[in-house]
């Protein structure tokens, strides 16, 4: 009888999976760096396996979450892949591994200096190119202002064609494309702030 149960509970999980339409290859991530770790945020509270791969598919790390998965010791400047699954009370898959999305953690330099911000991104195996987005309001309004190789700088005076104004905050998102045009599910987020001496 026990079995039996066990076994209904399954079947109606995957049945309200695949009536509420969740699909894993589907699914969207978004995600924050910190200090040698990195968080995956994902769009819905279901539990699931998530994994953490190395640029040559080896398992790094795998947890177990419902709606945030957390990693930590993560190399800076380094491309790692994620992937997750759906999976009932017991921890049995209940649906296949989604594909792999790449993410990293990587270091961007920002300098201030006399009302211009000097940009430099790292060097990253697998990464292609970065871009770099700027806006006014936390977290929303990016505009686009540079695409930068690894390894390469620049610097900015205006935004929006207008020179940076002292005493305002101005925030700034630096997304990572991967080789194959893949963007990184990880991107780095800060603001900074101009003000005389």
């Amino acid at each position: 009888m026990k079995k039996k149960m066990e076994l209904l509970l399954v079947v109606f999980a995957m049945a309200l999976i695949l009536s509420f339409g969740f699909d894993a290859k589907a699914e969207e991530i978004a995600s924050t760096c910190g200090t040698g770790s990195i968080t995956l945020n994902f769009g819905n509270s279901d539990y699931k396996e998530v994994q953490l791969l190395t640029r040559g598919g080896a398992l790094k790390e795998s947890t177990k979450c419902y709606s945030s998965a957390y990693f930590y010791g993560i190399k800076s400047n380094t491309l790692y892949y994620c992937r997750y699954r759906y999976i009932d009370y017991y921890g049995d898959a209940i649906t296949e591994w989604s594909s792999k999305k790449p993410c990293a953690l990587f270091n961007v330099s920002v300098k201030l200096s006399r009302g211009k911000v000097r940009f430099k991104v790292p060097k990253v195996k697998g990464i292609k190119k970065f871009k770099i987005y700027m806006t006014t309001t936390s977290g929303s309004g990016y505009r686009k202002i540079k695409t930068l190789k690894p390894g390469k700088s620049f610097r900015v005076s205006k935004f929006k064609g207008k020179k940076f104004k002292y005493y305002k905050n101005y925030y700034y998102r630096v997304d990572a494309i991967t080789n194959s045009g893949k963007k990184s599910v990880t991107s780095f987020s800060k603001g900074f702030y101009l003000y005389r001496y």
